[in-house]
């Protein structure tokens, strides 16, 4: 069978595209699916590298942090001690603010975690926003190592300058004042 010239052409073209395609999908195409794959875990272990970099500049610092809070805690015997002095200060600091109400403290499970206890603490309150805004910066500058995590603002419709409130807070318990 001969081919035309016009034929030999479209055969080349079309055998050419299967050669082109064929190569696309086996080779170059996973090629750089795994090229890709491996650079995101380089650049993944350097930023993860630049943290510890970053963590062992700061060893001397947070070495000194978990010391104090290891001495903070150290004071109050066991967890149910730490709780009650928390829940304690907590009550003060909101007589402390004009225009806070707590309404009820709810203590959560604690979680226990390798050498420390996490406590948190919801607290239901009425306040208005200047009481609010107050009782807030003053809970983040006790010496409890308070942090709040979750904070929720409902407006009272029948008093509309009075804000329902609740505030998660948690603080850490050093369990043992071993050092790793």
């Amino acid at each position: 069978m001969i081919l035309k010239k016009r034929e030999k052409v479209i055969s080349v073209i079309c055998l050419a595209t299967v050669v082109a395609a064929t190569l696309y999908n086996l080779i170059l195409e996973p090629a750089y699916k795994k090229w890709s794959v491996v650079n995101e875990e380089i650049n993944a272990k350097k930023l993860l590298l630049e943290k510890s970099r970053a963590l062992l500049r700061k060893k001397e610092v947070l070495q000194k942090d978990l010391t104090r809070l290891q001495s903070a805690t150290a004071n109050y015997g066991n967890i149910e001690q730490y709780a009650a002095k928390v829940l304690w200060q907590l009550e003060k600091l909101s007589q402390k603010v004009e225009g806070v109400q707590i309404t009820s403290f709810t203590p959560l499970p604690v979680k226990d975690e390798k050498d420390y206890q996490i406590l948190e603490i919801q607290v239901n309150f009425d306040s208005s926003i200047n009481g609010l805004v107050k009782f807030v910066y003053n809970l983040t500058k006790t010496g409890y190592l308070l942090n709040i995590e979750r904070l929720q603002i409902d407006n009272n419709f029948d008093t509309p300058a009075v804000l329902k409130n609740q505030v998660l807070v948690s603080t850490v318990f050093m369990t043992s004042g071993e050092k790793k």
